[in-house]
């Protein structure tokens, strides 16, 4: 007799063949063939010839044949529902049972019972083998048919169904994302604060919609799909910043505009002061009250804005979009250290916006042209309160302004300041290093003057407008026939000021005019994240310096501000401050180098030695740029002429130095003025250098290095306010 059957040997998936049921078995009579031999010998012939050969076959029938099935017994292999549908995709057990204490050959005999012995585990497939990836690609693609072929109409009615749900899903999630950021956008043109909600509302309805219909797509490890999720969650982070707090802002249909109110006062040397209302419009009357009362929202804002920050700074890829999202990821990145700065310190920003208490502020305006210790001579000042943060009594003012008042309280200038004039005033308040100081000493030139007291005042040079305009490029003024530019801005404002062009009250009107453009060249250009990082710059460098009378607030400002040398824990340092007695601009033209060398003698003694240069780099061109400029502006007198080549940097520089060293230091030898303050010993000298030429200062000191067992010889050299070229080592 002949039976066949379909067998695959290709697969690897260890096909079995059983054949246990296969081959028929037959029953066997047990005799002891030990005692009982004699008796089987006499009935062996008597009894029935018993044959045990049974032919059966296996043959392969067809090489190609799929899927191959199992011959088992089906009371011995336990099969799930997808076990008996797709057999072929089920991987085989490996393993064979023993049964102690004698090992049983699957389809052995048990001649104790005649009965087959049915192990419950499967034996190795004796047909399995590792298989090329040709034929592997080969199992695969006649799987492959056979799914087609079995499942043909499944697949097409699951790809139908999936086109029709998934291809409109993609175009509603392609319009709720552009419509999200739309509605972003539209809030720049605005008119109203019922219109700004209704945006911002609107616009973080359609992200949250957006987010919901990109799940389904969320797995596909595609770039394209990490963008399009990125663009969902982000947009969805800063329209729930935006909205926590746009829904706590009063309803108004009143379009937006900044409160001002000019006071009737006039002054034949200064403007009307204004005051202004920065939130009044939007129904906010007192903008720090409102920031009281919605602390919980703005906190919850600023996590908002930190998650957008992280989700698009971190896009992936070359295209456009992830270059954008990364672009707005810096932005909001570098925005973050003031939101968390806010969130942290709230108390204390507070009090700085006059929530309690009016805050009286003075912000100088330094020329660095005029090196002083702060940054520059104080041209122009702004002052102005803040309380419940509004901003009232808002001035612009010449210093001068200010000093005229001060005529009557004649003080005699500190050392430095007397080589230049015989009456210390507010243009020269600024000669310590120490902003505090500054701040105190203003504050009592500000009083006898007649007016309010001060509590903060803040310091800036024209260094952060040249980076500025350096970015966003040329600011022009109506009538003034030359635009600012990074290049020119220093000398064409003095030139500019110095000949009172376009002058209303004071000589600085045409100042306070540039700003005002600046500004709006700024918002225009839209370069707000490199603006951003340049004012930080400024900051961390210590160009912007900020200081307040309530000690409270000054302990603040300490804690984010770049330390003063004897604040720090540096053991030798040293702090160059230079003070211009020129009478003239010419620091513009100076460039400084500093040496520094120690040696040691004995103990923790040390020796420093300081070698400071200047260099007058005036030139030719420059003297061409500047008559260029003066014949433009219609400057023909030949003494007014003259005047203004001095002023704009071809007289001398004269410099005042003092170089504050580690408090206890002792000069070697001689050669500069000796002073002693609460932190440091100082050591001052003067320092002159013609246009185009070169001068140098050295001086050595002794100090003692306390924990000297660990000092390597390095020296801190701090940086001073408004320097334009320093080297050092």
């Amino acid at each position: 007799m002949k039976r066949t059957l379909s067998l695959d040997i290709q697969t690897d998936f260890s096909y079995e063949l059983d054949i246990s049921g296969f081959f028929q078995m037959s029953r066997l009579h047990a005799i002891d063939n030990g005692i009982f031999k004699p008796i089987v010998d006499e009935i062996l012939p008597e009894l029935p010839e018993i044959s045990l050969f049974f032919r059966q076959e296996v043959e392969v029938d067809d090489f190609e044949t799929f899927p191959t099935l199992d011959l088992v017994h089906s009371d011995l292999v336990a099969s799930s529902f997808w076990q008996r549908k797709y057999p072929e995709l089920m991987r085989r057990k490996q393993q064979i049972e023993l049964v102690p204490p004698i090992m049983k050959p699957f389809g052995s005999l048990d001649i104790r019972s005649l009965d087959p012995i049915k192990s419950k585990k499967k034996y190795p497939d004796l047909f399995r083998r590792n298989l090329s990836s040709s034929l592997r690609w080969r199992r695969f693609s006649r799987a492959s048919k056979f799914f087609w072929r079995r499942n043909k109409t499944l697949v097409l009615r699951t790809f139908v169904t999936l086109f029709l749900v998934l291809v409109p899903m993609i175009f509603a999630l392609k319009f709720s994302v552009e419509s999200g950021y739309n509605r972003l956008l539209a809030l720049s043109s605005a008119n109203n604060i019922s219109e700004v909600k209704n945006l911002i509302h609107s616009s973080r309805s359609d992200f949250e919609r957006a987010q919901f219909l990109f799940a389904p797509f969320s797995w596909i490890p595609l770039e394209i799909v990490d963008t399009v999720g990125r663009a969902t969650e982000g947009g969805r982070a800063v329209a729930t910043a935006l909205d926590s707090i746009a829904e706590n802002l009063p309803d108004s249909d009143k379009n937006f505009s900044l409160t001002t109110k000019v006071n009737d006062e006039n002054s034949a040397y200064r403007g009307h002061s204004k005051d202004i209302f920065p939130m009044d419009s939007i129904g906010i009357p007192l903008p720090t009250d409102f920031l009281v009362k919605n602390s919980s929202a703005i906190n919850a804002a600023i996590d908002e804005f930190e998650s957008a920050g992280n989700i698009f700074k971190n896009a992936h890829g070359d295209s456009s979009y992830a270059q954008k999202m990364r672009q707005v990821g810096n932005i909001l990145a570098s925005a973050q250290p003031v939101l968390d700065l806010y969130k942290n310190s709230q108390p204390e920003i507070l009090t700085m916006l006059g929530n309690t208490v009016p805050q009286r502020y003075m912000i100088f305006n330094q020329n660095r042209d005029e090196i002083r210790a702060n940054g520059g001579f104080p041209g122009s000042i702004i002052s102005f309160t803040l309380y419940k943060g509004n901003i009232l009594d808002y001035r612009t003012d010449d210093v001068y302004y200010y000093d005229w008042n001060l005529y009557p309280h004649k003080e005699t200038p500190p050392p430095g300041i007397a080589l230049l004039t015989n009456n210390y005033g507010l243009r020269d308040v600024n000669y310590y290093p120490d902003f505090l100081k500054t701040l105190e000493k203003a504050n009592s030139f500000v009083e006898r003057s007649g007016e309010s007291t001060l509590t903060t005042a803040v310091a800036i040079h024209q260094g952060m407008i040249e980076e500025i305009l350096s970015v966003i490029g040329e600011v022009k003024l109506d009538g003034v026939e030359i635009p600012f530019s990074d290049k020119n801005f220093s000398v064409l404002m003095s030139i500019l000021v110095e000949n009172k062009f376009a002058q209303e009250k004071t000589p600085k009107d045409i100042l306070f005019k540039f700003v005002s453009a600046f500004g709006k060249k700024i918002v225009e250009s839209r370069k707000i994240e490199e603006v951003a990082k340049i004012i930080e710059n400024n900051w961390n460098r210590g160009e912007i310096l900020v200081a307040s009378r309530n000690a409270d607030t000054q302990k603040f400002l300490e804690s984010i501000q770049k330390p003063l040398p004897w604040k720090s824990d540096a053991p030798n340092w040293i702090y160059p401050v230079f003070t211009s007695v020129s009478g003239n601009k010419s620091d513009r033209y100076i460039s400084r180098s500093l040496e520094m060398k120690t040696k040691k003698l004995e103990n923790c003694t040390y020796e420093t030695t300081a070698t400071l240069t200047h260099e007058h780099q005036y030139s030719k061109e420059d003297a061409e740029s500047l008559e260029n400029l003066m014949s433009t502006f219609g400057l023909t007198n030949d003494e007014e002429k003259h005047k203004m080549r001095f002023i704009q940097g071809s007289g001398q520089n004269k410099s005042f130095v003092r170089l504050y060293v580690p408090k206890g230091s002792i000069l070697s030898g001689s050669g500069a003025e000796i002073a002693e303050d609460e932190n440091a010993t100082i050591f001052s000298f003067m320092l002159e250098t013609s246009a185009g030429g070169k001068s140098q200062k050295t001086i050595s000191y002794q100090q003692e290095i306390p924990n000297c067992d660990d000092y390597n010889g390095e020296i801190s050299i701090y940086r001073q306010p408004g320097l334009r070229e320093f080297l050092t080592p």
